[in-house]
């Protein structure tokens, strides 16, 4: 028997400013636009070295440390 309803495996935490998270509890929020406008993202990475990566045909990102990592077809560097 179906029911519609499907059980999370993986739950993801996404901190949101303040006043969004006021706009859901109070049900004046929509989640889709919270995830869209209520959280921010500070970058800290170099941004050169990223560039960098991209002119070589590479994809830049970390691989769960605290270092930046060029992703090439080679390997990651």
């Amino acid at each position: 028997m179906y029911s519609g309803f499907c059980t999370p495996s993986v739950t993801v935490m996404i901190p949101i400013l303040a006043t969004q998270a006021a706009q859901l509890i109070s049900g004046n929020g929509i989640v889709s636009n919270v995830l869209k406008d209520g959280f921010d993202l500070k970058w800290t990475g170099n941004y050169g070295q990223c560039q960098g990566c991209i002119g070589t045909g590479g994809v830049c990102g970390n691989d769960g440390g605290s270092e930046f990592r060029c992703f090439c077809k080679d390997g990651p560097h």
